[in-house]
């Protein structure tokens, strides 16, 4: 359960990821890559990506 969107997801289907260690480059400087969003999540919400303000909202 994700209380802050409301939104009830079965964790059990979803596939581990080892992230640790793992690093996207932002501008010459890499910045640690913290979590995937699956479509099973997406696909019950809106998200909306803000490159050049470097922000994101997700919305159920």
């Amino acid at each position: 359960m994700l209380p802050e969107l409301d939104l009830d997801i079965d964790f059990d289907l979803i596939v581990g990821v080892q992230l640790s260690g793992m690093a996207v480059d932002i501008d010459g400087a890499p910045l640690p890559l913290i979590a995937l969003i699956g479509r099973n999540v997406l696909e019950r919400c809106v998200f909306v990506y803000d490159g050049p303000g470097a922000a994101f909202t997700l919305a159920a």
